[in-house]
């Protein structure tokens, strides 16, 4: 075999193999907190979903542990979705269950009386949080399993995390996500947008401050009457 032929047999073989490994890649499932990333004010409630990517697999039982803040989140419920009975089968939650204090969340799942698994995207569980703190929160996914209908771990499984940014009415220095207290460099930013918005900018959600749809002046008033301690502008919400 001449040297021509022998590089044409390697290329082939690369190229074959690269091949499998991009389907490989692309056949990995997916385990997903989505939103991937939000932003909430200090007294919000929302809703975090745990999804699923089969990638054609098919799945017959889930769980997952989720770790976050518990400085910025509380949960308020955990609740199952349709993924794993989104064929009209019926399912088993083999563990639900929450520590505000340790900021851990558990979930388990397993499809009974079915002879087959699922391979359509859907919503594992559903998670409600309140925001009761200021600052940034990680939604970390761990001790991930998804097995088959032989009881048999899937391998391989990619974990997609989230984060939650937790903000207070007012703080808008340094921009864009504050320091979760409110002092003159927030009065100074608000007071230099409204005049350079541009230049200056802010998170409008948070420097609304008489939630009238506008960034005006009646705003950097408000947030003076509450630095200065006038009655009636003790809270900022």
């Amino acid at each position: 075999m001449n040297a021509r032929k022998i590089l044409t047999v390697f290329l082939v073989a690369f190229l074959f193999t690269a091949i499998l490994s991009v389907s490989e890649a692309t056949n990995t499932p997916n385990v997903i907190v989505d939103p991937s990333n939000s932003k909430f004010v200090k007294g919000d409630s929302f809703v975090v979903n745990i999804t699923v990517d089969p990638a054609e697999t098919e799945i017959f039982g889930a769980q997952y542990d989720l770790y976050f803040n518990p400085n910025v989140l509380q949960v308020t419920d955990q609740t199952g979705g349709n993924f794993l009975r989104q064929d009209g089968s019926n399912s088993h939650v083999v563990v639900n269950r929450f520590n505000n204090t340790a900021g851990k969340l558990e979930y388990g799942e397993t499809r009974i009386g079915a002879q087959t698994g699922v391979n359509t995207n859907g919503t594992l569980a559903q998670i409600t949080f309140n925001l009761t703190g200021c600052g940034s929160s990680n939604l970390t996914l761990s001790n991930v399993l998804l097995s088959n209908l032989s009881a048999q771990t899937i391998p391989n499984v990619n974990n997609r995390n989230g984060s939650v940014q937790g903000c207070i009415y007012g703080d808008l220095a340094p921009y864009p996500n504050g320091n979760c207290a409110i002092n003159m460099g927030d009065f100074i930013r608000l007071l230099n947008h409204i005049h350079n918005q541009t230049t200056y900018p802010v998170d409008e959600d948070l420097a609304d401050l008489d939630h009238n749809g506008e960034i005006e002046t009646a705003d950097y008033m408000h947030l003076a009457k509450h630095l200065t301690g006038i009655p009636g502008f003790e809270e900022l919400k």
